[in-house]
Formats: structure tokens, C-alpha cells, sequence
């Protein structure tokens, strides 16, 4: 059995890495995943999910897996909280996929989750002037394959603002109380 090397992460504190099975099919699969080394050494069962929480900034995630072509069996998200109640909101976010970090897990298909919470009357503002977002219908598609949808969280449940492209005129966004913003990104290998 070969095992699937040069999986070194290290994404930002806080950040939770989900890795999941990415179909029905590939629950079949006998591939693993692995972190740490030694006694700290944890791995996967054949056909569950496997949650990675990266607590030190400092400290890269290795990930072995347990087949030639992880990507085809498994799916990537990167959850990030960005709470408001215990960090300042001074400043804009602007939601773009990670240059480092993330980049040995390209391969897979993607989904970067900015979960966000501000006490009321505070707001996020989401700053989309780099990337210029247009709105599409949420069953359309993306030609560069990099799709935004914000969602705004209320006590009677989410509420979908929009689904977006990439090279449009919308510049920024308002999140009041509860939001999530999310990125999906198709992989390198499929």
C-alpha cells in the first residue's frame, strides 16, 4: 500500500480542517488519513470523516494518507471563527483563498467556511474590492470554479444573501449578529 506524502499544512491558529469522505462511492474506500508522529501519531478509520484543529501557530500538520489519489476519495473544509467578542473587528476581511498553508492540499476539492459573529450593534464588513464578486443563480457555475455564498444566521435559521463569481461590481458586504461567508474550490486534480 503506498502512502500519499508532502501533505505539510499550517494554516492559521484556530483554524479546523474537516476531511471528509467526498461520495457515497468513496466511503467504500479503504484510504486513511494520519497526523502526528510516534505516540501522537492519530489516524482515521477506512470510510469515517477525520477532524484536524490546529491549535499552535507555529506547528505544521503532517498528513499521510493511505492511497495513491487522496483527492479522489476525500474533500477539504477550512473553518475559520472570527468572533468579534474576543477579537477586534477593526479592519476589513477579505475572503480569498489562502497563498500558504492550504497549498499542499490543492489537489483536493476545497470549501474555506469564514464563520463570523459580532455583538449587535457591531457589523463585518466583508471586503470583496480585490476580487470584484457578481451574483449568480445558485445553481450556476463559476468558470474560474471559485464560488462565494454568503449566508446570514438568524434565530429562525440561515438565510442565503447570495451566490457569487469572481470579476464583478460588488465590493463589499454588511454581516450584522451572524454570518457565514464560504469559498468552494475545485481541485487541481479533478
Amino acid at each position: 500500500m503506498r502512502i500519499f506524502r508532502g501533505c505539510d499544512t499550517d494554516p492559521d491558529q484556530g483554524t479546523t480542517l474537516n476531511i471528509s469522505q467526498s461520495s457515497e462511492r468513496s466511503r467504500g474506500s479503504k484510504c486513511t488519513i494520519c497526523t502526528g508522529t510516534g505516540l501522537k501519531k492519530s489516524c482515521s478509520r477506512a470510510g469515517s470523516d477525520y477532524v484536524v484543529l490546529l491549535t499552535d501557530p507555529k506547528a505544521a500538520v503532517n498528513m499521510e494518507f493511505t492511497c495513491p489519489k487522496p483527492e479522489e476519495v476525500f474533500t477539504v473544509e477550512v473553518v475559520r471563527e472570527i468572533d468579534c467578542t474576543t477579537k477586534s473587528c477593526n479592519g476589513d476581511i477579505t475572503p480569498i483563498e489562502p497563498r500558504t498553508g492550504t497549498l499542499p492540499l490543492q489537489n483536493f476539492n476545497r470549501t474555506f467556511i469564514w464563520n463570523l459573529k459580532a455583538p449587535v450593534p457591531r457589523a463585518f464588513h466583508l471586503d470583496f474590492t480585490q476580487l470584484g464578486l457578481r451574483q449568480i443563480l445558485p445553481s450556476e457555475r463559476c468558470p474560474d470554479q471559485h464560488t462565494y455564498t454568503l449566508l446570514a444566521l438568524q434565530r429562525t435559521g440561515e438565510a442565503a444573501i447570495g451566490t457569487y463569481c469572481r470579476n464583478g461590481s460588488v465590493s463589499g458586504a454588511q454581516v450584522l449578529d451572524q454570518g457565514r461567508l464560504s469559498l468552494e474550490v475545485t481541485g487541481d486534480g479533478n
